[in-house]
Order: structure tokens, then C-alpha cells, then sequence
């Protein structure tokens, strides 16, 4: 090797090296931390498996699709299904059937698309009816407390923040070329402070439609939001100011313009960790946007409470169309 091609190569030798110690350097991560995720190859060495539940089938339990999922202080499992059977159902930890909170209609704690379920510091349970443009706030025993009505009307999926601040996602995510935002941040009347994440031009392009949520929120009142068909998380504050992208190239995994691949996420675990799910794969980043691994995990991410994962047991077609689906709790163990 000549001596000019040998200082090329260690110059950038060193400027890799430096661009890794940046990473770590910035990290909110300890180090020991860094290194076992890092060094993970399976979702079994940074996880152990907590629960297998398995939600029991009666006559009023069986429910279609799950549109969101959130676990009380109880451990129990309140299941919105918003566009099917169009009901919330409340399941045990152990998956037993308890009850059906609220009912359909149009009255005071009753709903019409219960899409999204949200759990404040209180044990509060906030139910967004996009239909009926309103979210209805039941107290830990399930008991209706209040609806409130939004103007302009209400999004298809309901956040709160520490402050108990509310924000509601659009999730739709194709609107041609028009100029629109994805994130909505309301007063607990109901009325509409501001709007910010501008939906992007790559998604603009696509011309694909697609429902579902695409916003956490962490313990320091952060904000991500990343589009269900393109890969970029971008980080804002609670009153909306941009604050960064990552991952810095955005990956483009569309299969094509008809049919888009689907993306699932951001979620949030509390050790300090934003994970995005790419097919049958998971990216983990810390909350500065530093990529550290990634993972197989085949099962589709439903929720994330805490340190734990919260995935649905891949069954036959036959099983689905016959039962409730099993539950399976993944707990960070590190």
C-alpha cells in the first residue's frame, strides 16, 4: 500500500472512530447500557418474556381489530376497538373478560368510534370518539366523569403529556399536495392552541392513504412523530418547535407508489428509548436520535407502557377469525 492511500484510509479510519465516540458521547445512555444494546443480535438478550395472555372469547368480548391498547394501574387491559365492533373492553392481566366501558350512542359517556384510548397521571381514562367529536374521561373505576367537544373537530388519536396538555394526531396521511399539519395541541376545553409537523413532501408524493397513529410522547414531555410510509422521526417540544430528525439519511423502505410499506411506531420505553418497527425488524435509538441496534422481532408492536412491550402472537387465519388474540409482554431487562 502506497503512503499516500495509507494516510487516506487512517484519516478516515479517524473520522469514523470520532464520528462513534460523538454518538456515545451525546447519548442520555450510560455506557454499560449502550454497549448491551450494541451488542444484542435477538430481542431475548435486551428483553425477557413477562406475560403470554391469551384474551378470553364470550358473546360480548370478541372484538375485531385493535386500534389502540393501554394497561391500568390495575395491570388490566383496555382494548379500543374503534372501526369494527366499535367498542372499548376491559380484560384482566391474567386476559379475563371483566366489561365493556361505556356503550354506543350519543349520550354522555357513550361514544360512536372510540379510535384512541389515553391514561393520565390520575388514573383517568380518556376515550377519543372521532365520530361524535368528542373524548369522554371516565375516573379508575370506570365511572363517566365528562365529555369534551373539540373545535375545530377532534383527530383520530389522543396524547397527553405530564401537564395533562392535549394533543390529538390527523394519522391520515395522504392529502395530495395540500399544506397540512399532523399534530393538534388543544385546552382541556376542547379548543385548538396550534397545530405543527407539517406533513412531509416525500409523504405528499406517495399519494397513499393510511390511518393510524404515528406520536409518543416521553417522560420529559418530548414529542416524535414519524409517517406510517416513510421513514423519518422528527423530535419536537412540548409547544411544537422542531428539534431534530433522525436518522439522518432517511431510509426509504416503499415498495412502491400503489402500495407503500406500512411502518409501526415511534414507541417509547421509559429507560430512556425510541424504537421503530420496519417489517419484521425493530430500530432502537435513544431519545437523541442515535441509532444503536437493530432487531428481529416478527410479532407486530401493539403498545409500550413503561419498560415493557406489548406484541400481538402471530396466529393462523384460521385462530384469528375464531378467538381473541394472545397478548405477549416483552420487559426491558436492562
Amino acid at each position: 500500500m502506497s503512503k499516500k492511500l495509507f494516510s487516506i484510509t487512517f484519516i478516515i479510519f479517524l473520522t469514523l472512530v470520532a464520528c462513534s465516540k460523538e454518538i456515545i458521547e451525546n447519548s442520555p445512555l450510560n455506557d454499560e447500557v449502550i454497549k448491551k444494546l450494541q451488542g444484542a443480535k435477538v430481542i431475548e438478550d435486551i428483553f425477557h418474556k413477562s406475560d403470554q395472555i391469551k384474551l378470553s372469547l364470550t358473546p360480548e368480548s370478541s372484538f375485531g381489530y385493535i386500534t389502540d391498547l393501554e394497561v391500568d394501574s390495575l395491570g388490566n387491559f383496555l382494548i379500543a376497538d374503534g372501526w369494527l365492533t366499535r367498542q372499548v373492553y376491559i380484560f384482566s392481566a391474567q386476559g379475563q373478560f371483566l366489561q365493556i366501558l361505556g356503550k354506543k350512542g350519543f349520550g354522555p359517556g357513550e361514544y360512536l368510534t372510540p379510535v384512541s384510548i389515553e391514561i393520565d397521571k390520575a388514573g383517568q381514562i380518556w376515550i377519543a370518539d372521532y365520530n361524535n367529536n368528542k373524548v369522554n374521561v371516565y375516573d379508575s373505576d370506570y365511572k363517566f366523569i365528562k365529555a369534551i367537544t373539540f373545535k375545530p373537530r377532534i383527530k383520530y388519536y389522543l396524547h397527553l403529556n405530564s401537564k395533562g396538555w392535549i394533543y390529538l394526531y390527523l394519522g391520515q396521511l395522504s392529502m395530495g399536495n395540500k399544506t397540512i399539519d399532523l399534530i393538534y395541541l388543544y385546552n382541556n376545553q376542547g379548543q385548538l392552541i396550534k397545530s405543527f409537523a407539517p406533513l412531509l413532501q416525500e409523504v405528499k408524493d406517495i399519494n397513499f392513504s393510511v390511518v393510524q397513529d404515528g406520536m409518543v410522547i416521553d417522560r420529559d414531555d418530548f414529542i416524535y412523530e414519524m409517517s406510517p410510509i416513510y421513514y423519518k422521526i422528527r423530535k419536537y417540544d412540548a409547544e411544537g418547535t422542531l428539534i431534530k430528525s433522525f436518522p439522518p439519511e432517511p431510509i426509504d423502505f416503499r415498495l412502491d407508489r400503489k402500495k407503500p410499506l406500512i411502518l409501526n411506531g415511534p414507541f417509547y420505553l421509559e429507560a430512556g428509548l425510541i424504537l421503530a418497527q420496519i417489517k419484521q425488524r425493530i430500530d432502537f435509538y435513544d431519545t437523541e436520535g442515535n441509532f444503536l441496534v437493530g432487531l428481529p422481532l416478527e410479532s407486530k408492536i401493539i403498545a409500550a407502557k413503561g419498560n415493557t412491550l406489548y406484541v400481538l402472537k402471530e396466529g393462523t387465519e384460521e385462530e384469528i377469525l375464531v378467538s381473541n388474540p394472545t397478548i405477549i409482554g416483552y420487559k426491558l431487562k436492562i
